[in-house]
């Protein structure tokens, strides 16, 4: 499945659906920004613009109750991580996972210990 790149304010927008969890409002958005963000609430023009992108990028869709749309994901965020990760190790790693994790070893000074608990986790 090709999914459309986001942009930045999408794409905080589309990680702050999948933590509220359900299916939720433009207000709700706002509300999480503000309070658990704790970031000045963005006008709900900015927000309804973000979720209109989202639709026509099929990232989510709504159901409208009179005025007020409800907005749901589409897409998981596992499924959105997978397609990053996967176009990341492309563009930059020559498409070598690999390449990535050696990267990551020699910038990070991995300890053998380290390297050991990376591999029981895929156990």
């Amino acid at each position: 499945m090709a999914l459309s790149k986001l942009t930045k304010g999408e794409e905080e927008v589309m990680l702050i659906i999948w933590k509220i969890n359900e299916p939720c409002t433009v207000g709700q958005i706002r509300d999480y920004i503000a309070i658990k963000q704790g970031l000045p609430k963005p006008a709900h023009s900015t927000v309804s613009t973000f979720l209109k992108n989202l639709v026509d990028k099929a990232y989510i869709h709504y159901k409208a109750y009179g005025k007020t749309h409800l907005y749901k994901p589409l897409i998981s965020q596992n499924v959105y991580q997978k397609t990053r990760v996967r176009n990341f190790i492309a563009s930059l790693f020559d498409n070598s996972p690999k390449e990535l994790v050696s990267f990551l070893i020699k910038e990070n000074n991995l300890s053998l210990k380290e390297l050991d608990d990376i591999i029981k986790m895929k156990k």
